[in-house]
């Protein structure tokens, strides 16, 4: 009886027995394969941490719901489903089909209007196509649905941030940390605006706040970091400065390229204690992997010394290997600070 099933998984949802209430999804919908509403429940339940280890391999992990929320907007045509719709949008998204995520989340739209999570997740899409002006109009509507979202203020302040009202972006990070105060991308975006704004004590702040809360990866702390050594050395703390300099520095959990500044902080650090050689190497680092920055104690150093740098240093292995580094590509924007308690992009999940 396939309709017992589905009462019996409900139950089971309602008890957090996650796995058994697959199994006897996967009964019911042999039974009668035309539930769009079972296709619904088990794609949202694939989504679960704790889903069977068999079902979440690498390969095909997003598939499954993928596959389920197809079968539900199939059978729920002409009209349409909102969730099924909104779902397979985020998770083309994920497999960096925007152009389809952005179809699915616009029919999302045009079944159900009144909803602040299309809207929400459409503007990261735009964000993250350059299309600031689109993201803009699309977070206010999410706003104007859903005064309460934290995660919509923190990024109306990035959009902000891109077109460099820092003043706008200051206060919707502020309105995002009294909705929500324990979120690492919050505070941490809201430093960096700080950072911006010349306020070198209240990023500080932030960042020791950002670099508190728990569940934070290597890599995300690692950019806490670069920003908190930043704030030290304009703040004149030389001594806390250079040791998260260095920290940055020997890191594996941030690009090469992104490092550039931090040779030439450490260079310029180096440069005010009188080491000036010393300092021409992390400057000449510094350009190697950031070719296209201008470093102006680098012009200004570079005269007083032949165009080889082997013939006036007398360099260590250290950095003989640091020069033979060749940067690929050119710089992407990433956002590698999150909440974490939850990830903002699949908040349209729930």
């Amino acid at each position: 009886n396939y309709q017992a099933r589905n009462f019996r998984a409900t139950a089971e949802i309602m008890l957090g027995k996650t796995n058994d209430a697959l199994e006897d999804s996967d009964l019911s919908l042999k039974i009668n394969s035309k539930q769009k509403a079972i296709y619904l429940m088990r794609g949202m339940l694939y989504l679960v941490d704790d889903v069977p280890s068999i079902r979440r391999t690498d390969e095909f992990d997003i598939q499954f719901p993928l596959d389920d929320f197809s079968q539900v907007i199939k059978l729920s045509k002409p009209k349409g489903n909102f969730t099924a719709s909104l779902n397979r949008g985020i998770i083309e998204y994920l497999l960096e089909d925007r152009e389809e995520a952005l179809k699915n989340i616009n029919i999302a739209i045009k079944v159900n209007a009144i909803s602040d999570l299309p809207y929400y997740n459409r503007a990261l899409i735009e964000y993250n196509n350059g299309d600031l002006t689109s993201s803009l109009a699309d977070i206010n509507n999410a706003i104007s649905l859903n005064v309460n979202g934290s995660s919509a203020y923190n990024n109306r302040g990035t959009i902000y941030y891109g077109q460099g009202d820092y003043s706008k972006a200051l206060t919707d990070y502020d309105k995002a940390i009294k909705i929500q105060n324990n979120c690492a991308a919050q505070y941490y975006n809201r430093a960096n605006t700080k950072l911006l704004l010349e306020d070198f004590s209240g990023a500080d702040s932030d960042l020791t706040r950002a670099e508190t809360n728990r569940g934070l990866t290597s890599s995300e702390l690692i950019h806490i970091t670069v920003s908190k050594a930043y704030v030290r050395l304009q703040l004149n703390d030389l001594v806390n400065g250079l040791s998260l300099t260095n920290t940055v520095i020997s890191s594996s959990d941030i690009k090469p390229e992104n490092i550039a500044d931090s040779y030439y902080n450490r260079g310029r650090v180096k440069y005010l204690r009188g080491y000036v050689t010393d300092a021409y190497v992390d400057f000449y680092t510094a350009v190697g992997l950031k070719p296209h920055n201008t470093y102006e104690l680098y012009d200004n150093l570079k005269s007083d010394f032949t165009p080889t740098l082997e013939d006036n240093i007398n360099l260590s292995l250290q950095f003989a290997d640091l020069f033979t580094y060749k940067p690929t590509g050119g710089l992407s924007y990433t956002s590698d600070v999150h909440c974490a308690s939850a990830n903002n992009f699949m908040v349209g999940l729930r």
